[in-house]
């Protein structure tokens, strides 16, 4: 009869054996031997962290270092027979309980009878209850009097990922070790020992995107390099592991980010939905925005110590020109929106909707105010001028062959100015002033709003400028109005006056039927109406005097 062929994988073959094979947990791995070493081993340790972090690896091997035949000693032997049966999980002084199904009552019991009886080879039986925290209470309290006076051949290690679910009598009885998440960078130079000692071919970016997977995790990471060796027909690729993982090629991030950068909406937004019908993640796609900006933010601040190893050669070109293009405080404001959506996007019921607003928000961040700028206007004197529409000049997506080669290509800031108007056919009743011009765009419903409480106005051709009297009630509203209602009424005035003028609005000052002050009363007001702040004050912000009162 032909035997089964057999295969272990390589999160098997690759699980540490030894303290010195620990990846990333010097701290507990140095306080474990220290108490071998000196005779202090605890008889209850709880160790607590991510998953994959090495909580019962180290409790596989505390026990062997407790009962190997040359021990106790920090560098089990590896041969004898407790070693080799510790690490093929079939000692009988070692038990490895599931805490997830065997979390009852019963089971407790029935560990409590087992450990009465003394270790059959080692020296100690050693207990790794895993997931601990999955117990149920009345085992928790089964299992709290076993801890408050162990036998002393017994030694228990319980592990969990939930630490806070963990009773709090059962923690002041162990000594607690907290695990902590392996650096992307530990766990990357991981994987190239792993590859060059299999014989494994794969791009250095393709096991850098496996270790930042992996989030902290050597054992996802390890299982994931087994993936994609089974997946990938020669060498491992960047773009096998993007496939494999949903995520977008490092090229097409790179171009949506520069759209971003550049505050081109429709582009950027239009792109975004070409890689969701490609099938990327939509969660992915932004966490990789987030970890492109993240280096841009790093590089900014003139330092490469936390991501030096990231930065690939497309990428190092986009960050080169981008950085006399964006301050600090742009790239934080976009680092920002981006991780507050991946925070919604975890509960959000309309995800897509969610990463589009997100997208918008960061294209329009270019064209934010300063406050440094709205004071500097008011102090010089000056009323502000917003101009709601600045858009960059539309770039087309490239497709095609430039789609490869996209990432490469130089960046240019794009241009800001007017959109163009199309020269339209001028309509039959086209109108020759702009008094005429006025009273048409009363008679029209979209324009009526704004213009059924211009009381009066003044044309500037030499400024280009049209000042619209309004009462200051209707002044905001009219500003509003204007804002939504910009590109048409522009459109309309190319049309119909044959040029396009700026608008501004200039309130009137309300008619009063009260009595006029005393003296003394209309004295103080002259005084404040004449005071050169109290003037700029009102030039910039369009305001009145209402009342003086006394100081």
């Amino acid at each position: 009869m032909a035997s089964v062929p057999t295969f272990t994988s390589l999160a098997l073959r690759w699980r540490p054996q030894s303290f010195d094979q620990v990846i990333g947990q010097r701290h507990v791995v140095q306080t474990l031997k220290h108490a071998v070493e000196k005779g202090r081993v605890a008889q209850c340790y709880l160790f607590s962290g991510p998953r994959g972090a090495g909580k019962t690896s180290l409790a596989r091997i505390l026990a062997k270092s407790l009962n190997c035949e040359r021990g106790p000693t920090v560098q089990p032997c590896q041969a004898c027979v407790v070693c080799v049966e510790i690490a093929q999980g079939r000692s009988p002084d070692v038990l490895e309980i599931d805490g997830a199904s065997n979390r009852g009552i019963n089971e407790i019991r029935n560990l409590q009878e087992i450990l009465r009886y003394r270790p059959l080879r080692g020296r100690y039986k050693v207990v790794i209850i895993d997931e601990v925290h999955m117990l149920t209470q009345e085992a928790f309290n089964a299992l709290l009097k076993t801890l408050e006076e162990p036998p002393p051949h017994v030694v228990f290690v319980l592990a969990t990922t939930e630490f806070r679910k963990v009773p709090l009598t059962i923690v002041s009885r162990c000594q607690q070790m907290e695990f902590h998440r392996i650096n992307e960078d530990d766990i990357y130079r991981r994987l190239i020992f792993i590859c060059d000692t299999e014989g494994i071919e794969a791009e250095a970016e393709a096991l850098r995107l496996l270790a930042r997977a992996a989030d902290g995790s050597l054992r996802d990471a390890i299982s994931l390099l087994d993936q994609a060796h089974t997946y990938a027909e020669g060498p491992i690729t960047a773009a096998a592991v993007a496939e494999i993982l949903g995520l977008a090629e490092p090229g097409k991030v790179l171009r949506l980010a520069r759209w971003l950068a550049f505050g081109q909406t429709g582009e950027a937004l239009t792109y975004f939905h070409e890689l969701i019908r490609e099938g990327y993640d939509l969660k992915n796609i932004i966490d990789d925005l987030l970890t492109f900006f993240r280096t841009l933010l790093w590089a900014r601040f003139k330092t490469d110590e936390p991501v030096a190893v990231a930065r690939d050669r497309d990428t190092q070109t986009l960050i080169d020109e981008l950085l006399p293009v964006l301050r600090e405080e742009d790239v934080l404001r976009i680092c920002q929106q981006l991780l507050e959506c991946a925070e919604r996007l975890r509960y959000s019921e309309l995800p897509l909707l969610q990463a589009e607003m997100t997208l918008a928000r960061i294209c329009q961040l270019p064209r934010l105010v300063e406050l440094e700028k709205l004071l500097d206007t008011w102090v010089q004197g000056r009323p502000w001028q917003w101009n709601p529409e600045a858009p960059a000049v539309p770039v087309q997506p490239p497709t095609g062959e430039a789609e490869a080669a996209a990432a490469s290509l130089p960046l240019t800031h794009p241009k800001v100015g007017p959109l163009p108007l199309t020269s339209a056919a001028p309509s039959p009743t086209t109108a020759h002033t702009v008094g005429d011009f006025i009273e048409w765009l009363r008679s029209q419903k979209e324009f009526a709003l704004l213009f059924t409480h211009v009381q009066d106005w003044q044309v500037d051709e030499t400024a280009g400028c049209i000042y619209l009297a309004t009462s200051p009630a209707w002044k905001t509203v009219a500003e509003m109005t204007w804002a939504e209602r910009m590109t048409a009424l522009r459109q309309a005035m190319h049309d119909r006056l044959g040029r396009v003028y700026r608008i501004e609005f200039k309130p009137t000052r309300p008619e009063t039927t009260e009595a006029p002050p005393p003296d003394a009363r209309a004295e103080a007001r002259r005084a404040v109406e004449s005071d050169p702040d109290v003037q700029r004050y009102l030039q910039v912000l369009g305001g009145e005097v209402v009342k003086v009162e006394d100081g």
